[in-house]
């Protein structure tokens, strides 16, 4: 995993992370170039493969997090969650290596987990968050992220 930071159109060639990665954060397919030129602003579709870093981070912090909960209506809808989302990169994973197409693996097949990965990234995000100073950074960096997203996608 990391060429997708660098190069997060089409680095599905690189691996299974880059190209979940880059079709989670970006248009890593470049919208399969339906159009001559997708209506993107590149400068802040390619800066968000940065930007994302902190939502996937806030991600896998609650993987961990769902693994140390004990039991609980909280606990259980996030172990939901967190299994959801592994059959589903189970699945993905299984085709990636059976199906020679490098668009197999693809994070839009999971538009349906959307609330699956909100409330994992709500437990990551309320761990990252329990220091001051670290939530201000967090608040800001998160306020960048959904900036550069929205101007990277509602081009006017």
């Amino acid at each position: 995993f990391g060429a997708a930071i660098w190069q997060p159109v089409f680095s599905s060639i690189y691996g299974f992370w880059d190209a979940i990665y880059s079709s989670f954060w970006a248009d890593g397919y470049l919208s399969a170039y339906t159009f001559k030129h997708p209506p993107w602003n590149f400068g802040f579709m390619l800066s968000g493969a940065w930007w994302s870093l902190l939502p996937s981070a806030a991600i896998l912090t609650g993987f961990i997090v769902t693994a140390r909960m004990k039991g609980g209506s909280l606990s259980r809808m996030l172990r939901f969650s967190v299994c959801s989302i592994a059959i589903y990169l189970a699945a993905i994973f299984y085709l990636f290596l059976t199906v020679p197409i490098l668009s197999s693996a693809k994070a839009t097949y999971a538009l349906g987990l959307i609330p699956c990965f909100a409330l994992v990234g709500t437990a990551g995000f309320e761990v990252l968050m329990r220091r001051r100073f670290v939530r201000a950074a967090v608040h800001g960096l998160f306020a960048c992220w959904a900036a550069g997203s929205f101007a990277s996608y509602f081009v006017i």
